[in-house]
C-alpha cells in the first residue's frame, strides 16, 4: 500500500504476503509520473477501492456479532476514500488514466484509505471478503491479475452474499475495464469453489460476510453458478 501499516511483498516463492510494516510519515507522489503509469495500474487502484464499502460492511457484521468494535474516525476516512473518486466511476478508463484531476483523486484517495487502516491497526477499513479471495488467488494459483483487479472480482462475490445487484456491479465493472468473469482471470467454476473455500483461511479470526455463509462445496458451486451461469465472459 502507498500509506498503510501494511506491506504486501513476494515470499521466497514468488507468491504475495501481506506483512505489518512501518507507517509512511509522508507521501510524494508526482503527478506527471503517474500520467505515464499502465492503465491497468491507474484501474487496479480504482478497483482497490471499490472494496471499502463492502469491507465497511463486513466490519459492522462483525461488530454486530460482538466480534469487533468499530473505529468511527477509521471509518469516516475510509467511507470518504470512496466517495473521492465515485463521479470518476463512469468515466472513459482510458482517459482517466492520462487525467491528472483524477490522479490526484485518485491518489488522495488511496491515501485516505491507507490512513484509515493506520487509525484502527489492522486493514479492516478496507479489507472483507473481497480481499480473502484476492488473497486465495494469490496463495491457490500465484495470482491472475494485479491486486485491485482481483479484488473488484471478489467484490463480486460479497455483493452477491448481501444479496444485492450484482448484475449492476458487473457492468460497473466492465465499464471500467476490470475483471467481471472468470475466465478473464483464467479460473473455472472449479477454481472459483475452491477459492472460495479457501479463502477464509488467509484471515484466520477475520469475519466477513464470507464467514458468515459458511459455504460448503456445494453451496459454493451454487453461488458460482448464481452469479455466472447466464453471464458470457467479456470478449
Amino acid at each position: 500500500g502507498i500509506c498503510s501499516p501494511v506491506a504486501v511483498v513476494p515470499d521466497a516463492t514468488g507468491r504475495s504476503q501481506s506483512l505489518g510494516a512501518v507507517s509512511p510519515r509522508a507521501v510524494f507522489l508526482s503527478i506527471p509520473t503517474l500520467t505515464d503509469a499502465p492503465a491497468d495500474s491507474v484501474r487496479a487502484g480504482v478497483g482497490d477501492l471499490l472494496a471499502n464499502p463492502l469491507a465497511l460492511r463486513d466490519w459492522a457484521l462483525a461488530a454486530e456479532r460482538g466480534l469487533e468494535e468499530i473505529d468511527q474516525r477509521a471509518w469516516d476516512l475510509s467511507a470518504e476514500s470512496i466517495e473521492l473518486i465515485r463521479l470518476h466511476l463512469d468515466a472513459d478508463p482510458e482517459q482517466s488514466a492520462k487525467d491528472p484531476v483524477f490522479l490526484r483523486r485518485l491518489a488522495d484517495a488511496l491515501i485516505l484509505s491507507g490512513m484509515a487502516m493506520i487509525l484502527s491497526g489492522s486493514s479492516r477499513p478496507a479489507s472483507g471478503a473481497e480481499h480473502e479471495i484476492s488473497h486465495a488467488i494469490d496463495l491457490c494459483y500465484g495470482g491472475r491479475a494485479l491486486h485491485g483487479a482481483q479484488v473488484a472480482f471478489g467484490c463480486i462475490i460479497s455483493i452477491e452474499l448481501y444479496a444485492e445487484d450484482t448484475a449492476a456491479f458487473r457492468r460497473q465493472l466492465a465499464t471500467l475495464s476490470l475483471p467481471r468473469h472468470p475466465a478473464e482471470l483464467n479460473l473455472t467454476e472449479g477454481d472459483l469453489v475452491r477459492l472460495l473455500l479457501e479463502a477464509p483461511d488467509t484471515r484466520p479470526g477475520r469475519f466477513t460476510v464470507l464467514e458468515d455463509a459458511d459455504l460448503d462445496a456445494e453451496a459454493a458451486r451454487a453461488l458460482v453458478r448464481r452469479i455466472w451461469s447466464s453471464a458470457p465472459p467479456r470478449k
